[in-house]
């Protein structure tokens, strides 16, 4: 399993810094969740799914401490996924042009291939 993940995190490194960063010139932009220039919506977004991840968090470790582990770790993969979709819509709604949201839908799909390999690994498949 660890073979996968490594492959995957060097897979993500080539594609967003060297392919998407140095050959076609697009950068990626970082912005904190409050940042003035985000859309309300986005942050309501952002909100919410932080307010969902701390609950389905509390309630997967104290109330129902007898699932798997990747059921437990669930929530974060989730959330990050999520993220990273809810950032790319917006900076794909603000500006088309810069093609920054291709970072963020990068990061959402190696999170959401990250989950796939750990769960087939908790299952015997690796």
């Amino acid at each position: 399993m660890f073979n996968y993940l490594l492959i995957v995190m060097l897979t993500y490194l080539f594609i967003s810094e060297i392919y998407l960063k140095r050959k076609l010139g697009i950068k990626s932009r970082n912005r904190w969740l409050f940042h003035e220039d985000r859309y309300k919506v986005a942050i309501v977004i952002d909100v919410l799914l932080l307010i969902a991840f701390i609950f389905l968090s509390v309630e997967f470790m104290i109330e129902r401490p007898h699932y798997p582990m990747i059921v437990k770790a669930s929530p974060t993969f989730i959330m990050v996924t999520l993220q990273f979709i809810n950032q790319g819509v917006e900076e794909y709604l603000q500006d088309r042009s810069s093609k920054a949201h291709y970072h963020d839908w990068l990061g959402a799909f190696m999170m959401a291939l990250t989950f796939c390999i750990f769960y087939l690994g908790e299952q015997g498949y690796f």
